[in-house]
């Protein structure tokens, strides 16, 4: 199965829809929406939706990097840092952010 599609022989850097469906349905997405209900059960997690919650941190590393990757914006160690502050603040579920590293 082909997971980029091309045009004339050139990646158009676009996933084919079955690899989406397939990643969203078993891939890495499934070990991590469990992993993320798990949290929620412990009370470890806000209760949202875990699968709406992997799609929220995921897209945000994806388009993290793609801006990279156009010179949007520099990655660096402290702004990864800070993103993934970010994202665990967004979910962790107690009376204190992590402000550290």
């Amino acid at each position: 199965m082909a997971l980029i599609a091309k045009e004339s022989g050139v990646s158009t850097g676009r996933i084919y829809d079955d690899v989406k469906k397939a990643v969203y349905s078993g891939g890495w997405c499934e070990p991590m929406n469990k992993l993320y209900e798990e949290a929620i059960q412990q009370k470890l997690f806000v209760p949202l939706n875990p699968k709406m919650m992997v799609q929220m941190h995921y897209g945000t590393f994806v388009y993290m990097l793609k801006a990279h990757l156009h010179g949007i914006f520099e990655l660096t160690s402290d702004s990864v840092h800070e993103a993934i502050r970010s994202c665990w603040n967004a979910v962790r579920l107690t009376d204190h952010a992590v402000t550290e590293q």
